[in-house]
């Protein structure tokens, strides 16, 4: 896999880039979409952006890769990362998810979590950015 060393600096790019993924998912959200897929495909990457802020701060070499779960175990305190379990579901709406119909039905109540879910990482990656 590709990794690609980032200079310590353009973690606030990423962590900048992943709130607007974020705000593009609350906005998609409000315009209530017929392929709700597309909220979580932005939240994941939001999560993905974010994570690697926290990786390209503490200088490591940033992996390309869209899996969260491997670049949850990239992160120094991970064991501190909110929600853990369900950020790792939604890898998959970056990958086979985005050359799918809609096989399955997304309740208000699943997007709302995962916007709320989202936000709460955003915001743990952006202290550890920030505090450090």
């Amino acid at each position: 896999m590709k990794e690609v060393k980032y200079k310590k600096a353009y973690s606030n790019t990423l962590i900048e880039i992943a709130y607007q993924d974020l705000e593009s998912a609350v906005l998609l959200n409000k315009s209530n979409p017929t392929r709700k897929e597309n909220i979580f495909f932005l939240s994941q990457q939001a999560i993905e952006k974010a994570l690697k802020a926290v990786i390209c701060f503490n200088e490591f070499a940033v992996p390309m890769t869209h899996d969260l779960n491997f670049l949850i175990d990239r992160i120094p305190e991970k064991e501190l990362l909110p929600h853990t379990d369900e950020v790792i579901e939604l890898t998959e709406f970056a990958t086979i998810r985005r050359y799918e119909g809609s096989v399955v039905e997304y309740s208000q109540q699943d997007i709302d979590n995962s916007l709320k879910l989202t936000e709460q990482l955003l915001d743990w990656c952006n202290k550890q950015i920030q505090s450090n």
